[in-house]
């Protein structure tokens, strides 16, 4: 029996997740910013500036489609008098009310540049004590999900963490394997921060983002949602569901699962790959320049060997990510044991 991976809905958006404007330390408006994005064929624009969340309804269009969300630093204590040296986590915060315009995680000590010119009354007198601690992450995670939100985690490396600082992190919705402004810039984020969470369990998204700041940092990083309308309950919900892939160049068009094989059709790539939670890796290459747009994995003795060695199911997965001839890549979200079954 055929069971659909990637969704088929009517509509597939392209869609950027992480970008900033002159609300905060970006150089664009949101206006200039919104139809740089549409020229470049998106559709969707998660809104992200730092520390303070500001609505951009007014931009919405019959072809384009601003997502409410801010971006928030939670700063280790400084060892010296030099952000440079100091390890941050940053979360983006995705909410599904399209006006909000507060919540609970604000800090007014943390607001910087441009962005204090949109603190109001009502706004200021939210004061949420962030501490550098997985602790407070998680319930900043937690409380965003409780709200019917989703939270991201951006860009571990630029922000000088590792394994420590995220390995008990729970309830994320997605993390940063590409940042395209931070690439631009020299830092290479990679995913094995992603591995490491679904390792044990957490169903992480991978994100490819442009963290854009400028019109050079824009366009290199997306998500392609799938989603039946251009409406914000129907993207936010695909978003929130994992309705969706993520890329810095190829494009995946289908995963589906029959018969005990995985079956994957793409743009033309220069690889395939079918990795999951253990030393079971697949891949098909291309002979030629031409590419392949086309591959089939048995993951049948995967399954089997899960139940055989009495794998703990709820940390089985596999995904997908594809490979074009100039080193882009394109990455599906994990799909784990208990959807494969």
């Amino acid at each position: 029996m055929k069971k659909q991976l990637l969704p088929l809905k009517k509509n597939v958006y392209k869609t950027a997740l992480h970008v900033h404007t002159q609300v905060s330390d970006g150089e664009l408006t949101p206006e200039e910013l919104r139809d740089y994005y549409k020229k470049h064929g998106y559709s969707v624009v998660a809104y992200t500036d730092h520390e303070v969340l500001v609505e951009h309804t007014d931009l919405a269009q019959d072809d384009f489609l601003p997502i409410t969300s801010y971006e928030i630093s939670i700063n280790a204590k400084q060892k010296v008098d030099c952000y440079d040296y100091t390890k941050t986590y940053h979360l983006n915060i995705y909410l599904p009310d399209p006006h909000a315009n507060t919540h609970f995680a604000f800090t007014p000590s943390t607001v910087w540049g441009n962005a204090v010119n949109y603190i109001n009354d009502e706004i200021a007198k939210i004061n949420y004590n962030r501490e550098y601690s997985i602790d407070c992450v998680n319930d900043v995670i937690k409380r965003t999900n409780e709200i019917g939100g989703f939270v991201s985690y951006n860009h571990p490396f630029w922000s000088l963490q590792d394994r420590t600082d995220y390995i008990d992190m729970k309830g994320v919705w997605g993390i940063e394997v590409y940042n395209h402004g931070g690439f631009d810039v020299g830092y290479y984020e990679s995913y094995y921060p992603l591995d490491e969470l679904l390792r044990q369990g957490v169903r992480v998204l991978p994100l490819a983002v442009d963290d854009s700041h400028n019109y050079q940092q824009s366009c290199g990083g997306w998500a392609m949602v799938m989603a039946d309308n251009l409406t914000y309950d129907e993207v936010f919900n695909a978003l929130k569901k994992g309705d969706m892939y993520s890329s810095n160049g190829p494009e995946i068009k289908d995963i589906y699962l029959e018969d005990g094989y995985v079956y994957v059709k793409t743009s033309k790539v220069k690889q395939i790959t079918l990795t999951t939670d253990r030393r079971f890796v697949r891949t098909i290459h291309a002979s030629d320049d031409n590419g392949i747009d086309y591959a089939k994995f048995y993951i049948g003795d995967y399954l089997d060997k899960t139940v055989e060695h009495n794998v703990d199911k709820d940390k089985a997965y596999i995904r997908i990510f594809v490979t074009g001839f100039d080193g882009s890549t394109a990455w599906s979200r994990a799909y784990f044991y208990d959807e494969l079954v």
